[in-house]
C-alpha cells in the first residue's frame, strides 16, 4: 500500500436526521438575495458537512410577501433549491406555517388548496414540518384536525412523506392540550420537533412523549440573545452593539447544547436566519456525524474543507472567548484580530 493510500480513512454517520433550514424570505439575512446557483452551492456545502435533509421555508411565513433583494420570485428559488437537494440525494423538507383562522371553514378550504398547489410543484418531498406557533396561533385541537386533512393531498402526491408538528408557542394550558393530542397518536404524525419558544425543556418532552412518537430538535443556532440559546452573562457593550443576530461562533456553548439536547432524539434541523451562524451549524452537523468529535478537530476539518489555512482552526474558540467579560479589559481580542488578519485562504 502506498503512503498516500495508507492515510485514507472512512467514516459514516449514525442514522440521524441532520440538516439546516433555508429560509428564502425577506427576514433572512442572506438567502433572499441569492440566485438559484448560489443556493445550489449552499446545498452542496451542507452535503459536504454531513447534512442529509434540507428544509425550505414555504412562501407563506410571517414575513413580507416579497424581498426587495430577490433575484427571482421566492417560490421559484424554493423549488430550484429543492431540485438541487434532490439531485444530490439529500432529503427535501418543507417548513409550512399555518397562519389563518381555522375556525372559519373558508380559511380551512383556502389552506387546503394552497398547500396542495404548493406541494404539487415539488420534485420530491420527504417531510413537512408544521410549527405549532412561531409563527402560528392555532389551538392544538383545531391544529391537529387541520393537519389530518392536509395529510390526504400530501400522501396522494408523496406517499412516504413525514408530517411533523412542533410544541412551539403554547402557554401552559395549550402545551397540556398539545401533549394530549400527541398521546392520541394520530396516524399522520411522524414526530414532534422541539425548538425556540417552547415552554418546557427537551428533558420534559422526553418524559412526556418519548415513548409515544420520535422527538426531533430544532435548535436555534442563529441568535445571541432573546433566544433559545443566548450568550450567557453577555456584557452590555456587546449586547447593545452586536444585537441579536451577529456572526456568532460558539463552539463550547454549542457542544454543551448538543450534549444536553440530543439524547433521546432522532436528530435535528437547525433553525437559521442566514449565514451568520455557519460555524455553529457546521459544529452541529459534525456532532451529528460523530458525537465524540472535539471542537478543535471540527474546526480543523472545517479549515481544510473550506478555508485552506489550518490556522483558522483556532478562531472559533478565540471568538467565543472574546465575548466573555468586559471588552475593555480583554487583551485577547486584539490577538484574535491579528490571527484572523494573518489567515491566507486558498484560492
Amino acid at each position: 500500500m502506498s503512503a498516500s493510500r495508507s492515510m485514507v480513512r472512512s467514516t459514516a454517520p449514525r442514522p440521524w436526521r441532520s440538516g439546516d433550514q433555508i429560509g428564502i424570505r425577506a427576514k433572512n439575512n442572506s438567502f433572499d438575495a441569492w440566485t438559484p446557483a448560489m443556493l445550489a452551492r449552499q446545498v452542496e456545502d451542507l452535503a459536504l458537512m454531513g447534512a442529509n435533509r434540507v428544509q425550505l421555508v414555504a412562501p407563506v411565513s410571517d414575513d413580507a410577501a416579497v424581498s426587495p433583494l430577490a433575484p427571482v420570485p421566492a417560490r421559484d428559488a424554493i423549488l430550484a433549491t429543492a431540485r438541487a437537494a434532490h439531485v444530490l440525494g439529500l432529503q427535501v423538507a418543507l417548513y409550512y406555517p399555518l397562519l389563518r383562522d381555522y375556525a372559519k371553514p373558508a380559511d380551512v378550504a383556502a389552506e387546503q388548496a394552497d398547500f396542495a398547489a404548493l406541494i404539487a410543484d415539488f420534485p420530491a418531498l420527504d417531510a413537512v414540518y408544521f410549527p405549532g406557533g412561531d409563527p402560528g396561533h392555532t389551538a392544538p385541537a383545531p391544529l391537529f384536525a387541520l393537519l389530518g386533512t392536509l395529510a390526504a393531498p400530501l400522501h396522494a402526491r408523496f406517499p412516504a412523506a413525514e408530517m411533523l408538528v412542533s410544541s412551539q408557542g403554547f402557554d401552559a394550558a395549550g402545551f397540556a392540550a398539545f401533549v394530549a393530542q400527541v398521546q392520541q397518536r394520530p396516524p399522520w404524525l411522524s414526530a414532534v420537533f422541539v425548538g425556540p419558544q417552547t415552554r418546557t425543556s427537551i428533558a420534559r418532552h422526553r418524559a412526556l412523549l418519548g415513548g409515544v412518537v420520535p422527538l426531533e430538535l430544532y435548535p436555534d443556532t442563529a441568535h445571541a440573545m432573546h433566544a433559545q440559546l443566548p450568550v450567557q452573562a453577555w456584557h452590555p457593550a456587546f449586547a447593545l452593539t452586536q444585537g441579536r443576530e451577529p456572526v456568532d461562533p460558539r463552539p463550547r456553548a454549542m457542544a454543551a447544547a448538543f450534549a444536553d439536547q440530543a439524547p433521546g432524539t432522532r436528530g435535528f434541523i437547525a433553525y437559521s436566519e442566514g449565514v451568520n451562524d455557519d460555524w455553529n451549524l457546521a459544529q452541529w452537523l459534525a456532532l451529528a456525524w460523530n458525537p465524540r468529535a472535539r471542537p478543535r478537530a471540527i474546526a480543523l476539518a472545517h479549515a481544510r474543507r473550506f478555508i485552506g489555512d489550518d490556522r483558522f482552526a483556532a478562531l472559533p474558540a478565540a471568538l467565543e472567548r472574546d465575548w466573555q467579560g468586559d471588552p475593555a479589559r480583554n487583551p485577547a481580542t486584539a490577538r484574535t484580530l491579528a490571527a484572523s488578519r494573518a489567515l491566507r485562504p486558498a484560492a
